[in-house]
């Protein structure tokens, strides 16, 4: 019997957080300010897959030149 795979569909706050290398004081100042938009279902707070991949696509990309301190 194979072992079937299902897709990620939603992330906790902890996996997201996990997944993205961020942390929670970053991912709720990107909720505050907007960029990030997460659900709610009761109390728990969820990041669906296609909001994490869009949030990722709209970070700056690296240009490969060092930044001003």
């Amino acid at each position: 019997m194979e072992k079937q795979t299902v897709a990620r569909v939603v992330y906790s706050v902890e996996e997201f957080c996990t997944a993205t290398n961020t942390s929670r004081s970053t991912f709720y100042r990107e909720v505050n300010a907007g960029r990030l938009k997460p659900l709610k279902r009761g109390r728990r707070t969820m990041i669906t897959a296609e909001e994490a991949a869009r949030w990722l696509a709209s970070l700056p990309a690296m240009n490969g030149e060092k930044q001003a301190a």
